[in-house]
């Protein structure tokens, strides 16, 4: 029998802001994405470069180049945060109702939540 070791990957993880009602539908479950407009910033931030270049990856269209595996969402400025596992980025037309700008946008659907701090920075 040969001894295996399996790494675990380290987790990248990307940070955002968000206003309070964006923060507050995704924290009660209600908004299960959040986008970002297709911009040279987000480009940048989001794939590693100024314009997007996705590549097909099972029948949609995928960027989550920067192996980013989980998201931080930040209530405004304050230590109040929220991680979930980030399960995909795409670019394509989002829910207006979840603030997703007319135009197309990078849209960050969320996995399953891993935890969330106060504003005295404690998990609960």
């Amino acid at each position: 029998m040969t001894n295996m070791t399996f790494k675990m990957r380290e987790p990248k993880v990307l940070h955002l802001v968000l206003k309070g009602q964006w923060y507050d539908m995704i924290s009660q479950g209600i908004k299960t994405e959040e986008y970002r407009e297709v911009k040279p910033y987000w480009s940048r931030r989001l794939i590693g470069q100024d314009t997007p270049i996705v590549p097909q990856r099972k029948g949609h269209v995928g960027c989550n180049v920067n192996g980013y595996t989980h998201v931080r969402f930040h209530y405004g400025y304050a230590s109040r945060s929220m991680l979930f596992e980030l399960r995909d980025i795409r670019i394509g037309k989002g829910r207006k109702e979840w603030g997703a700008p007319e135009s197309s946008a990078y849209i960050i659907t969320l996995g399953k939540r891993c935890q969330e701090t106060t504003d005295n920075n404690q998990p609960t």
